[in-house]
């Protein structure tokens, strides 16, 4: 593809749409088109814009830019022959402090910072990081839901909804993605145009379908002529079903018709005149009923609570603009509203001549519109006119001052808003400019070989119609391996094992392949520049859960493996840190029973189930601050546990999150009780993971303090997962 790379580098006519395969170098050709847009002349460093996803991305791609520069200056690159292109690449190096090589977020903090009052935020404004937004947001919710109860009319909504399997927690969820998404909210005006003081009324729902529905089962039962069948012992159970619903009102009926109906899955046809699948149809017609009456149910209890929390979050987004203390979102819609206004939007595309945008298929919809604002051919008929979330599309670029650069194989779906329609209609407004990249230089030939079969099997030539990645065959650059050892090797089978059982099983497997590869398996070593016996540090298991983690970790103790965990969201759901957690949030809330359970569990309490139950039989609170009863002699370990928790929990207020924890860390002996284990560095490292963590809370959150670090840290694991599931 070495046609390609030339064009990525030296077109600098057309806008480049390219498809950069895994491992296929695409920093490497980004760096070279930086270089050769200031080589030629055609731009400063400091009048294009390389925005790519992450912070340490962004740095990556300013120490290659800036070595690239270095080399070029140097005269060592054969690419940059001139003395005056040598000499700009040396202006440009020196400048590289003032590039905007960043995430899209940080370009759009320089955006809003050329006019700040024009969005309503303070010439001096600062940026929240997540940890304190996190924050913030639990301050604000915890509010939020105080006001809902504290009025009765959404009180009875939120209360319905808990018997239909509503969580706080899913309203609480609900608000984080509005909140996560607040300009969208304008979109829909049920949400947008909604009035505090004309809340709509509960709908009554009619249960007279469901009986309906539950009649015509009962009807059947004549043409049955077994009375031992197991088909019409299940429509019996609908007999006191229909009698409850038809004598029952408000949240008992309710709470009814969220319960499971009687289901119609066994039974014999024999015993029935007419067809079995007829009776089933007339039991799933029932399921239907109730279902569609929660749903009815369902929709008015948004219809009362939703347009609230959606009211909340405009209100929120309003205040941090008004405070000058912005969220990472909060600038890509500032950016975006500032932009609409055309001499600033003419001065920022004079500024930034040429936007190259890095990691494209996991863009936000916010990105497009901000590079298609600023590259787009002025005037316009409507340069006064925000261009609007739909109207992108429509905007004639100049050719060139745009480039792209992604993989949608490698797209984390449905996280920070990437959308892969989008990244599809963008590629497809740019025929002329479409690249793909397909030399691998990462995986040896057999792999590569191994996964285009298996792309080529999976993805449709068409791409799915925009959901999914078209295949794209990638070759190898490298040797193949000649040592011993599979290439891919794949392992399991189907299993009638239940879940927890499978997880295990699987995890002894993994376990044996890991001995297996560093006892008998080779890799190539560059460093070496030859095939070397593998090792442990070779290995990387890669988990789309965290389901299975506990399971793996006691095989690899079994096995006497040692592995370090590298995910953040993955040592948040360790054994080691949950415990912590637990022991935490117990000090923290001595109202906490579960926590508190958990706690004394924890093998720093080192509380038995036996001495558990005994403490619960002799009716002591698990509310540590409560007298003991006078059956529990002083010396017994729960009793202990307890004391020792009052304690803490007397001791946190004057004390910092860290200080905390380092107190617990010492008082339970956390440290020696790793020692036990077969791994004590790695659990070690687990619990001091949580402790730095704490220490930089308490150096950046105002306010900070124990319960809402507890809280942020569950929310790291379950946020994550949130988004992998």
């Amino acid at each position: 593809d070495s046609a390609a790379r030339d064009r990525i580098s030296t077109d600098h006519t057309h806008t480049l749409f390219v498809v950069a395969g895994a491992g296929t170098g695409k920093t490497t050709a980004l760096v070279s088109r930086i270089v050769n847009l200031v080589a030629s002349g055609r731009s400063d460093l400091l009048n294009l814009a390389a925005i790519t996803f992450t912070e340490a991305a962004a740095g990556e791609l300013r120490d290659r830019v800036r070595s690239a520069l270095d080399r070029a200056a140097r005269g060592d690159d054969p690419n940059v022959a001139t003395e005056m292109s040598q000499a700009k690449c040396a202006v440009a190096r020196r400048n590289i402090d003032d590039a905007a090589l960043c995430t899209l977020h940080a370009f759009a903090q320089r955006i809003i910072a050329t006019s700040p009052l024009q969005v309503g935020v303070p010439p001096r404004f600062d940026v929240v990081d997540e940890i304190e937004s996190a924050r913030q947001f639990q301050v604000r919710w915890s509010r939020l839901l105080d006001d809902l109860l504290s009025d009765p009319h959404v009180a009875d909504a939120i209360t319905l909804g808990l018997v239909l399997g509503i969580r706080l927690a899913d309203w609480r969820g609900i608000a984080n993605s509005l909140h996560q998404q607040w300009d969208r909210i304008s979109e829909d005006p049920s949400l947008a145009q909604h009035d505090h003081d004309v809340v709509p009324e509960l709908a009554i729902i009619d249960a007279t379908p469901v009986l309906q529905a539950i009649d015509a089962v009962l009807e059947l039962r004549i043409h049955c002529n077994d009375p031992t069948d197991k088909l019409l012992g299940h429509i019996q159970k609908f007999v006191p079903l229909r009698e409850a619903i038809a004598n029952t009102t408000d949240f008992d009926l309710i709470e009814l018709l969220a319960a499971k109906f009687p289901g119609a899955n066994h039974g014999q046809q024999g015993a029935w005149h007419v067809p079995k699948s007829e009776v089933k149809q007339a039991v799933d017609a029932a399921h239907e009923a109730r279902a569609e009456f929660r749903r009815k149910l369902a929709r008015s209890i948004f219809s009362i609570v939703t347009p609230r929390i959606a009211s909340w979050c405009l209100d929120g987004a309003r205040q941090r603009a008004r405070d000058g203390l912005l969220e990472f979102h909060d600038l890509l819609v500032g950016a975006r509203d500032l932009l609409s206004d055309a001499a600033v939007r003419a001065h920022i595309a004079q500024r930034y001549q040429y936007l190259l945008i890095d990691e494209f298929q996991d863009t936000d919809p916010l990105q497009i519109e901000l590079a298609m604002t600023l590259a787009q051919i002025l005037p316009q008929s409507n340069t006064e006119t925000p261009t609007g979330i739909r109207r992108w599309s429509s905007l004639e670029v100049e050719p060139g001052r745009l480039f792209f650069v992604g993989d949608p194989k490698q797209s984390i779906y449905r996280f920070r808003r990437a959308d892969l329609d989008l990244y599809h209609r963008v590629e497809q407004l740019f025929p002329d400019g479409n690249v793909a990249l397909t030399q691998n230089f990462r995986s040896v030939p057999g792999i590569i070989n191994w996964v285009n079969a298996v792309f080529e099997g999976v993805l449709t030539a068409t791409g799915g119609e925009g959901v999914q990645a078209a295949p794209l065959a990638l070759t190898a650059h490298r040797a193949a391996i000649t040592g011993p050892g599979p290439t891919v090797a794949t392992f399991g089978s189907a299993s009638s094992e239940r879940a927890a059982d499978l997880r295990d099983t699987e995890a002894s497997d993994v376990a044996a392949i890991v001995l297996e590869a560093v006892d008998n398996w080779t890799v190539y070593d560059t460093r070496l520049g030859r095939e070397r016996p593998a090792q442990l540090r070779d290995i990387a298991l890669l988990l789309p859960t965290r389901a299975a983690l506990d399971a793996l970790d006691q095989a690899f103790d079994d096995a006497d493996i040692t592995a370090r965990i590298e995910s953040r969201s993955l040592v948040f759901s360790t054994t080691e840190v949950r415990e912590l957690l637990a022991i935490l949030e117990a000090i923290n809330d001595p109202g906490e029973e579960i926590a508190i359970v958990a706690a004394l569990r924890t093998p720093g309490f080192g509380c038995s189930d036996l001495a558990l139950a005994q403490w619960s039989l002799a009716y002591g609170s698990w509310d540590y601050r409560e007298p003991f009863p006078d059956s529990i002699d002083a010396t017994n370990s729960v009793a202990l546990g307890m004391l020792r928790l009052r304690n803490f929990h007397e001791q946190h207020w004057w004390r910092s999150v860290s200080d905390t924890i380092l107190d617990v860390i010492d008082s339970l002996q956390l440290v020696a009780l790793s020692t036990f284990h077969r791994r004590p560095r790695d659990r070690w490292r687990r619990v001091q993971f949580l402790l730095h963590h704490a220490r930089t809370w308490d150096g950046t959150v105002a306010g900070a303090d124990l319960g809402s670090f507890v809280f942020w840290a569950r929310q790291q694991a379950d946020d994550q997962a949130s988004a992998v599931e």
